[in-house]
């Protein structure tokens, strides 16, 4: 596997993004791993790879980049990574802010910027369709980058949580064209 950042042009600046592709045999199909709330991390490389393992030219785009290098991990006494819902208030309020700032037209304009990079770059992904991966806000970014681009697949996980119930679901919504 050949892993590697690379910088993709965008109107407002480069984006860094992670990609993930076989050594040889391209080029690959291009998959989008679209990040959560909490941001770019190695566990979302670590999606990548393993779907680059199977014959995908898999990216996770930095859609943070506009407000510089954003790393967000909260961590409790056992080591488990504290979710959203548990954050202290202000902290809260610091990640969710974040993601506001990145609304759903950026990541369209940055989605527009990557099919680019594909179609010029000379990288080992074949242009054309194009798959997507996503939980959560990267969930709804899927969906958007679908309606606006030619996504062939995309995978999209969705957490619903009821505050009075304490109700939670997990969903998952396969669209293929």
């Amino acid at each position: 596997m050949k892993d590697r950042i690379v910088e993709i042009p965008t109107k407002a600046a480069r984006m860094p993004t992670f990609v993930t592709h076989p050594e040889q045999d391209g080029p690959f199909p291009p998959v989008i791993v679209f990040m959560d709330v909490w941001g770019v991390r190695d566990e979302l490389y670590d999606i990548a790879r393993r779907i680059g393992t199977i014959g995908y030219y898999a990216m996770v785009p930095d859609f943070y980049y506009r407000q510089g290098t954003i790393r967000q991990t909260y961590i409790d006494v056992d080591g488990k990574r504290i979710s959203l819902a548990k954050l202290p208030k202000e902290e809260h309020d610091k990640v969710v802010a974040k993601s506001a700032a990145t609304p759903d037209w950026m990541i369209v304009d940055d989605v527009g910027a990557i099919i680019q990079f594909i179609v010029t770059s000379g990288e080992p992904a074949k242009a054309g369709g194009m798959g997507s991966v996503g939980y959560c806000m990267g969930g709804r970014h899927a969906q958007v980058a679908a309606v606006n681009y030619p996504i062939s697949a995309d995978f999209v996980l969705v957490k619903i949580q009821r505050s009075k119930r304490r109700h939670s679901a997990l969903g998952g919504l396969l669209l293929s064209r």
